[in-house]
């Protein structure tokens, strides 16, 4: 015994000694109690339900639930199954369930395609000139470019390394396959680095998994690349009197970038089928968009903002002529074939007067909410904590531009994510999510700002919050808020109303 402390053991079925899972017995026991029948016979048939119920609950201690702590991902429910459908059905891609008791997304049935009879004459001819474009990408590393990344790591910290999560059996397929392929096409390589982290499964936008690591321990160690990405606001306003568009998307974007050799190591992750490493840029390295940003303006500086857009792997060229757009459309693709980009022929977009980017449709000089992100804010269940509000938010703060006064309407539901604030799910909680469900799904179009013509802006103040709009020729442009601070709120009227219309200038 020293300074007052003493070591105790702990051995199984005697938790005598470890106070954390006597209570968390406890509450087993007090919930069983709850459920059980009169007679008391049926506990052990209802223990199963209880211990899911605890081990998907948020803990008050780390905010987190135990299941995603263990697992690194979210248990496959009845609830899960049944979205799955949905998406299935929604997405018109066709998924087989390989085992009755796990949801299963093998791959999808087909790979989408786009035939070239599909495209007007003059892409036709563009496309038969710039065919290397399209080709698919060839095994083996990308071109050696000038800009790579880089995995600068703060001094002194030790290499981190992570267990292995519990793959369901369709990723442990996946995981399979997708290592073989990498390893084939000489993405990966075997590795024998003291770091290592996790792999996990995300949902890709058209069906199917892709495969992600965790690299949330060697981020926190990254020293941060802070170049910045564009502002998606000024993306828009670029766009003003364009008639003519197009939008190419380049194949595994990341993937056409190196990773110096000497960082190689630093992205090493474990699977069941052993330890790899990247030679590629790879999804979730905290700098692997400020890399790929800078090597997309590196390679469009000339045309950025004269003709072309470009957020990550997602280019738009548009232009006022049908003749300016042909010749604009020529330069971007003579640039893709000598820095040896590849881009997917049938995600990619031309000679439209209005198409979706960045989940708006442009077109017209007008600028709308895209339908089919809407679709999922129709469907969005009520949050039953923190994390899914969060999320929500997240998506009703990406299309804040179209929404009046948002600030004050969601102040509900940003007192909820405060730190330390007890979850309760009040009636101003659940009328504040309608509100913002129902303002997104009746968003107003917005009118692309002229930027040789005078704006109007009107403004308000609220004991809550403050709000602007910006008008052209009567006609809203944008609409910006934000909430008052606690100080703020002690303002008078007058000084309310006059910060509202300082917000709004320094904004706009």
């Amino acid at each position: 015994m020293t300074l007052g402390t003493k070591l105790k053991m702990s051995s199984a079925f005697h938790p005598q000694t470890d106070g954390q899972i006597e209570r968390t017995n406890r509450t087993l026991e007090q919930m069983l109690r709850s459920f059980i029948g009169p007679t008391q016979d049926d506990w052990d048939d209802l223990l199963l339900v209880v211990e899911f119920a605890v081990n998907n609950s948020v803990h008050e201690g780390t905010h987190e639930k135990p299941f995603i702590r263990n697992c690194g991902r979210h248990p496959t429910t009845p609830a899960t199954l049944s979205q799955q459908r949905q998406n299935a059905a929604a997405s018109q891609y066709h998924y087989r369930i390989a085992n009755t008791l796990f949801v299963v997304q093998l791959e999808e049935a087909g790979t989408p395609t786009q035939d070239i009879g599909d495209f007007p004459p003059q892409m036709k001819v563009l496309a038969d000139e710039f065919k290397e474009v399209f080709e698919s990408i060839p095994d083996g590393l990308p071109r050696d470019r000038a800009v790579g990344h880089t995995i600068p790591v703060e001094p002194g910290k030790l290499p981190p390394f992570r267990p292995l999560y519990c793959l369901s059996p369709a990723e442990y397929e996946e995981a399979k396959q997708q290592i073989e392929e990498y390893l084939r096409k000489g993405w990966i390589e075997p590795s024998a680095s003291p770091y290592g982290a996790s792999i996990l499964f995300v949902n890709k936008k058209g069906g199917g998994l892709r495969i992600c690591v965790d690299y949330r321990a060697l981020n926190k160690i990254t020293i941060k690349n802070r170049y910045p990405p564009p502002r998606i606001e000024d993306l828009f306003d670029r766009l003003q009197g364009a008639q003519w568009f197009s939008v190419l998307d380049l194949a595994q974007g990341y993937h056409q970038l190196r990773i110096t050799e000497e960082d190689n190591p630093k992205t090493a992750f474990r699977s069941p089928f052993g330890h790899f490493q990247w030679r590629v840029l790879s999804f979730g390295l905290t700098n692997a968009p400020a890399s790929f940003q800078r090597a997309m303006n590196d390679v469009f500086r000339e045309a950025i903002g004269y003709f072309v857009l470009v957020y990550l792997n997602d280019i738009l060229v548009y232009s006022k002529t049908e003749e300016e757009h042909t010749q604009h459309l020529k330069w971007v693709l003579g640039k893709l074939r000598e820095h040896k980009f590849d881009a997917r022929l049938w995600k990619c977009h031309f000679y439209k007067r209005e198409l979706e980017y960045l989940g708006h449709l442009v077109g017209n000089n007008r600028l709308k909410v895209d339908p089919k992100k809407m679709v999922a804010v129709q469907n969005w269940p009520v949050p039953q904590d923190v994390g899914q509000i969060r999320s929500f938010l997240g998506l009703a703060n990406y299309f804040r531009r179209f929404l009046e006064n948002y600030s004050t309407v969601v102040a509900p539901l940003t007192a909820l994510t405060r730190k330390g604030s007890a979850w309760e799910w009040t009636r101003q909680c659940q009328e504040a999510f309608d509100k913002v469900k129902t303002k997104l799904t009746n968003a107003p179009v917005l009118v692309l700002p002229d930027l040789s013509q005078p704006y109007e802006v009107v403004t308000d103040a609220s004991t809550v919050g403050i709000g602007a709009v910006l008008l052209q020729e009567g006609r809203p442009v944008a609409f910006e808020s934000r909430k008052l601070s606690s100080a703020e709120q002690r303002y008078t009227t007058l000084e309310q109303e006059l910060l509202a219309v300082v917000h709004a200038l320094r904004t706009w």
